[in-house]
């Protein structure tokens, strides 16, 4: 299995260089490490990480939260946020970004891989969910074409498609909403034709 690439956007070198001696030792490769909210935005476009390890609190004009909200924006790619403040509102804002989970400073070095792996499997599970609800949309939109234009001649019970022209009603739903028919007699239809 390939192993999942972190990058850490942390501004306290030390801090940094400690965390990405942590991800490696637990088997995560590290990309980048960047220490300010726009550079994090440039290097999540060039290296599309895995998952964004982040500061709240960053150098230059852009704190980790608005980073994270234009990288959501922009890139699917979940953000953990690192951040020495846990209270309530901190956390109100960090999931308003977006957040796919926090790690309290100083974190703790056994609660990072779990951390990380929790993130990670929330975000596919709503990638999952995405792709599903748009499944889900594109089936509400056929049926809804279908139940928009699907006029039936009373004499041969062909379907006239929206561009006007006509069907088989069995080939049109096939066609149109991926309907799958078997064959065969309906007693009726059958008790009419056995007759002599």
């Amino acid at each position: 299995m390939d192993k999942k690439r972190i990058m850490v956007v942390e501004d306290e070198a030390l801090i940094a260089l400690d965390i990405k001696n942590n991800l490696i030792r637990l088997g995560y490769e590290v990309p980048a490490i960047v220490a300010s909210g726009e550079a994090a935005i440039r290097c999540a476009e060039q290296v599309m990480p895995d998952l964004i390890l982040m500061d709240i609190t960053l150098d230059g004009a852009m704190n980790g939260l608005e980073a994270a909200i234009s990288i959501n924006k922009a890139f699917a790619i979940p953000v953990v946020f690192l951040t020495a403040h846990s209270d309530n509102e901190m956390l109100k804002l960090g999931q308003a970004a977006g957040a796919y989970g926090f790690l309290p400073k100083p974190y703790d070095a056994r609660a990072l891989k779990s951390t990380i792996e929790m993130a990670h499997a929330r975000f596919q599970d709503m990638v999952e969910i995405r792709r599903l609800n748009e499944e889900l949309q594109q089936s509400i939109d056929k049926v809804e074409k279908l139940r928009k234009h699907l006029p039936v001649c009373s004499w041969c019970k062909q379907v006239r498609a929206s561009d006007g022209s006509w069907h088989e009603l069995d080939r049109y739903l096939t066609d149109n909403a991926e309907f799958q028919f078997t064959h065969g007699i309906c007693p009726v239809c059958k008790k009419t034709i056995a007759r002599p």
